[in-house]
């Protein structure tokens, strides 16, 4: 999650840079909010592998999310996370305006770079011994990939609306859909535990906490390739 924060604040640094060439009109707005998703992701061959060995299948089912945008004239950068049960994903994007400003409908198209992440407590690698140091403690398997995607973003402007003082907050509700790939080809499971007796603080407060881990390699990796959709309401300034 930090290097995709990290991401979304290059991404800004680069609409600063360039904020001269949008210095002749439009709104400069940040938008939080909230909405649920479908994730669709065909991972059958770890499905099988689950049923198998723990009478277990995992589904995307139906989740929630959380955005923070912030749009110019022109372009729209944020940070979306989404999520249900043990599947989560979250990332960074830097995007286009695609319709005309008094358009019925303002679309954007985002080019997203992120990290799907699944962990689960309750599967343990069949077969699996604890290393010494693991003895004693609570163990979780691991997923993740980092991957890019394409979003559109779709704005229903018949039902925004704004209020409050000066009817300078905006009500925003809208629609998007994602396609992602792993293009990086870094998917991986790893075993392990949250190293606690271990964690640092950076230097703005935040705590970080290893994954002390072994990489595991006869489990079925989940697929390269997902669609998410969702619907969304939000507030602007």
């Amino acid at each position: 999650m930090k290097k995709l924060v990290i991401i979304l604040f290059m991404l800004l640094l680069v609409k600063a840079a360039f904020a001269q060439l949008n210095a002749d009109g439009g709104p400069n707005v940040f938008v939080g909010s909230l909405g649920i998703h479908q994730t669709f992701m065909n991972n059958q061959p770890f499905n099988s592998w689950a049923l198998s060995n723990y009478n277990k299948k995992f589904y995307q089912a139906t989740g929630g999310q959380v955005e923070l945008s912030y749009f110019d004239k022109q372009f729209d950068y944020g940070l979306h996370i989404s999520g249900y049960g043990s599947f989560i994903t979250a990332y960074a994007y830097i995007g286009k305006r695609l319709t005309p400003v008094h358009s019925k409908i303002s679309s954007y198209l985002n080019l997203d770079f992120g990290d799907l992440a699944f962990d689960r407590s309750d599967i343990v690698p069949p077969g699996y011994v604890r290393t010494p140091d693991q003895q004693g403690k609570d163990l979780k398997l691991e997923y993740g990939m980092n991957y890019m995607g394409l979003t559109t973003t779709n704005f229903l402007n018949s039902m925004n609306f704004h209020f409050g003082k000066h009817k300078k907050i905006s009500f925003n509700t809208g629609f998007y859909a994602t396609v992602a790939y792993n293009v990086f080809n870094d998917r991986y499971w790893k075993y392990g535990y949250d190293d606690n007796a271990n964690s640092t603080t950076d230097g703005d407060g935040g705590v970080n906490i290893p994954f002390n881990s072994v990489t595991i390699h006869n489990i079925p990796l989940l697929n390269r390739f997902f669609v998410e959709a969702g619907i969304f309401a939000g507030i602007g300034n």
